[in-house]
């Protein structure tokens, strides 16, 4: 854990080098344009430590969140991953530390997806989902063959067929009003609706992934709610 800390702190100083200068008062623009590094994720063996750096901007659509690697005993400068302007996020590796899964809405996408990229061999990241509600928190299996991940659903759309008719109802309703008769109504930034988020599994060899509620059907009881992202990985 101390190795985090550290490696946090050595990436923070080298991405805002005006810390170090003399003291004067900080102005809010200074603040918020400065660099900011993501929680860490260190690899299974210890060695190497994934990381997200925002440069921020005025206008959320010029923001740039990419990940970056580091050397956990820093025998080696931090090294930029990717360069994509939408920037990733809930990153983790694989149980070999061959692989990291990342979340991305790449170029032409409405939704977020998994990517992998893989640490051994390199190259550009994969798209490893196509889920049309979108994915998010993925979580590896203990063998690494599979990939647990979030996805936010219409209740009671099982199946694609229903979930892409669902989308298709809302997308074209002449009004945008919502009437909430309880709480909550948002969740921190975003407004709460009727989707419900279930949790999927991927297989790696797999093009299709598979609603875990789907058998069981505990998402058809009143009041269903599945807050936050699966535990593990």
């Amino acid at each position: 854990m101390q190795k985090l800390f550290l490696v946090a702190f050595w990436v923070l100083t080298l991405t805002a080098p005006g810390l170090a200068q003399d003291l004067k008062p900080i102005t809010h623009e200074e603040m918020w344009m400065m660099k900011r590094v993501g929680s860490p994720s260190l690899s299974p063996d210890g060695k190497w430590v994934i990381f997200s750096v925002l440069d921020p901007s005025y206008n959320e659509k010029d923001q740039v969140n990419d990940l970056w690697i580091a050397a956990s005993d820093r025998t080696s400068p931090p090294r930029r991953l990717t360069t994509n302007k939408a920037g990733e996020s809930s990153y983790s590796w694989s149980p070999d530390g061959h692989s990291i899964a990342f979340v991305a809405k790449r170029d032409g996408e409405e939704e977020s997806q998994i990517y992998l990229l893989n640490m051994k061999m390199g190259g550009e990241a994969q798209k490893f989902t196509s889920s049309l509600a979108g994915a998010s928190n993925p979580r590896w299996s203990p063998d690494g063959r599979m990939i647990l991940f979030n996805s936010s659903v219409y209740p009671g759309c099982y199946a694609d067929s229903l979930q892409k008719k669902a989308m298709e109802e809302k997308k074209n309703l002449k009004y945008k009003a919502r009437v909430y008769d309880g709480f909550p109504i948002r969740n921190w930034d975003k407004w709460l609706d009727e989707k419900q988020s279930h949790l999927f599994v991927q297989h790696l060899d797999s093009t299709k992934a598979k609603n875990l509620f789907a058998v069981s059907k505990i998402a058809d009881d009143a009041g269903f709610s599945l807050n936050g992202a699966p535990v593990g990985g």
